[in-house]
Formats: structure tokens, sequence, C-alpha cells
């Protein structure tokens, strides 16, 4: 505030101020009531998805026109690494390092040659990034979606094979390696 402001002054930036705190409360109000109505929308959308009432066309419709982002997907599975620029620090320091497609930094180069990488992030669902794919046990409508990369891994992976509930028919060395999983897992 201003060091000779009158007594009239100080009272009209007291009512600037309460009038300015007064706006920023409704904001975060409004903009917590928005979110938790987007929310409800989106589970619910899901649940009709899953029971079959929405196809896939009406999801993804509906997923580009309310800009629907996933969160902590590898950046591989959709397609995207990491950027190489030249970096300086606070200290002044100049050196290589890896940024996001937004140009957030990831981290120091480890050597002169390295290549750009995979990471963590949130990527908008778009249909040149994701695929749909059903999911029952899906909760939001990101659920519903998979990294185009990653989709194309699943494909090629071979199924496992199904497991017998009489383990006296299949080969000792196969029964021991799945118990050895159990162990590991647990």
């Amino acid at each position: 505030m201003m060091q000779n402001a009158s007594p009239k002054n100080a009272a009209d930036n007291s009512v600037i101020e309460r009038g300015l705190k007064r706006q920023i409360i409704r904001y975060r109000n409004s903009s917590e009531i928005w979110q938790g109505a987007y929310m409800k929308m989106n589970v619910e959308t899901c649940k009709l998805a899953v029971a079959g009432v929405l196809t896939e066309e009406h999801v993804w419709n509906l997923v580009t026109k309310i800009d629907t982002w996933k969160e902590n997907v590898c950046s591989a599975d959709v397609g995207v690494w990491s950027k190489i620029e030249t970096y300086t620090n606070q200290k002044g320091e100049t050196f290589r390092a890896h940024f996001t497609e937004n140009g957030r930094f990831i981290q120091r180069c480890k050597t002169e040659h390295d290549k750009p990488k995979s990471y963590t992030g949130n990527f908008k669902i778009t249909k040149e990034r994701f695929v749909f794919a059903f999911n029952a046990d899906a909760k939001k409508l990101e659920d519903l979606f998979i990294g185009r990369h990653a989709s194309a891994r699943l494909e090629q992976e071979p199924e496992p094979e199904p497991e017998r509930a009489d383990d006296d028919e299949m080969p000792l060395s196969k029964v021991a390696k799945r118990i050895m999983k159990r162990k590991l897992n647990e």
C-alpha cells in the first residue's frame, strides 16, 4: 500500500481488497463444483459405456468434445519421446537435457550422445495417440483407452497358457516354475 495514504484511501483499499478476496473464493468454489460435476459425469458415462448403452463412436465423440486427458501414461505407449535441448541452470551451467513435449525439464543427459527417452506424463486422448479398448472393470472414461503403441505390443505378445486345475497332469518343471512365480509375486 501507499505510505502517505489518507484514511479515506485506506478505507477504499480495504474495500477493494475484501472484494477481490470474495471474487477469488467464488472462483475457487465454482471450480470445485465444476470438477465434482465433471467427475460424476465421467463416472456415469463410463458406466453407460461398460453396460453397452453407449457405442465406441459415442464415447469417442464425448471424449474429444470435452478434452479428456489420461494421466500417468508411458509416453512410448502413445508414440512420444523426450526432446533433447540445451539447458542452463540457475548456477549458469549449460548442458544437454531431456524435456517433455510441453517443454518441461525431465533430467540431465547422462552422456553427450543420449537418445530421446520415454517418460511418464499426462496426454490428451486423441485418435492419433489412443485406441478404444473395452474394459469391463473401467471406473472412468480414461480407463476405456490405451496408448496406440501399447495396444500394438499387446497384440504381438502371445497369450499365456490357461491354468489347469490338476497339477498332476502337468510336467514337473512347469509346476515348479508356477510355484516360484507365485512366491515372487507375494
